[in-house]
């Protein structure tokens, strides 16, 4: 309801689109997605133009703007309105990416005058393991999901975590179109919305969020 789509977002969109349809393209298969070209040309038909976005992603906090962020919270209130949500049914999404070493260590004692002090931290470089987190309006807990850069998953990874979290891996431990919707599945698994009882998600405009199967 506030960000529009980047050059390459729709033309993701636009490949998956034909697809589902089954209509016969030339998009590029390995890519997944429509030429620079042909977005050009499908944006002059439909008379959209290619904009500088102000930088007003809320959930990553950089560089607000006025005029923007109040475009967001105008489009927020006729939402609201216009389907009635109440506090129970409106949810955030965040990502955040946690450290496996720290970045810096605390300060140990060593004789006066050794200049260089050795500590062990890891057998292995720093690695960044992405924590999924939704909160409803009312305090209702969604149970998180972590994002691990591996292969495959390991279930003690998830030793100590809360009930119902979700183990989720990708090679560089960050969220994509793909893990989106595994995380949206289990969304609506522990928040059960209905057409009677729908859910409001807010989210931020990370390019994981805007595949067709998600729009959808």
């Amino acid at each position: 309801m506030f960000y529009g789509l980047t050059t390459k977002e729709l033309g993701r969109v636009a490949y998956d689109l034909a697809n589902k349809n089954g209509l016969n393209h030339r998009f590029n298969n390995d890519k997944k997605e429509a030429s620079k070209k042909w977005v050009e040309h499908f944006a002059r038909r439909h008379y959209f133009s290619l904009r500088q976005p102000e930088k007003t992603s809320l959930a990553r906090a950089a560089g607000f703007n006025r005029v923007q962020v109040q475009r967001f919270y105008d489009n927020l209130k006729q939402v609201l309105t216009t389907f009635k949500f109440v506090g129970r049914q409106i949810f955030n999404i965040d990502e955040t990416g946690l450290q496996t070493v720290r970045n810096k260590l605390p300060k140990v004692y060593a004789k006066k005058g050794k200049k260089i002090v050795e500590k062990v931290v890891s057998a292995k470089r720093r690695k960044t393991v992405t924590a999924v987190c939704c909160m409803g309006a009312t305090e209702i807990f969604v149970p998180p999901a972590l994002i691990f850069p591996r292969k495959r998953q390991k279930p003690e990874l998830m030793d100590g975590a809360s009930e119902d979290s979700l183990q989720l891996v990708s090679d560089s431990g960050y969220m994509n179109s793909d893990l989106f919707i595994i995380w949206l599945n289990h969304f609506i698994k522990m928040v059960t919305p209905s057409k009677d009882e729908p859910a409001l998600l807010i989210l931020d405009n990370h390019s994981s969020h805007l595949s067709l199967q998600a729009i959808e």
